[in-house]
C-alpha cells in the first residue's frame, strides 16, 4: 500500500524510491532516467523555496511540468525541421 506523505522531504524520498523502479522495469531505461532526473530538480528546486504547503507544491510542480511538455515538443518539432534533409525514406529498414 502506497503511505501518503506529509512533507516535501519524504515526497522527494519517495519520488527517488519509485524512479528507482521505474527505471528499472522500463524498456527505455535511458529516457526514464532523464525525465525522472528532471521531476527531481523541479522537486529539489521547490524544497529550497520553503513551499510548506503540499497543495501548492503540487500545484507549480504540475505548471513546471506542463511548461516542460511544451518544451519538450517544441525541441522535437525543431529536431525534427534540421534533420529532414538528412534522412530520407528507405534508408534505415
Amino acid at each position: 500500500m502506497c503511505k501518503i506523505v506529509s512533507t516535501i522531504s519524504e515526497l522527494i524520498l519517495k519520488v527517488h524510491e519509485v524512479s528507482d523502479k521505474l527505471v528499472k522495469e522500463s524498456n527505455d531505461a535511458i529516457s526514464m532516467t532523464a525525465g525522472t532526473a528532471v521531476f527531481l530538480q523541479i522537486l529539489n528546486r521547490l524544497s529550497q523555496v520553503d513551499i510548506m504547503d503540499l497543495d501548492k507544491c503540487r500545484r507549480l510542480l504540475i505548471e513546471s511540468g506542463d511548461g516542460l511538455v511544451q518544451k519538450a515538443n517544441q525541441c522535437r518539432e525543431v529536431i525534427s525541421n534540421l534533420s529532414s534533409s538528412f534522412i530520407r525514406d528507405n534508408m534505415v529498414r
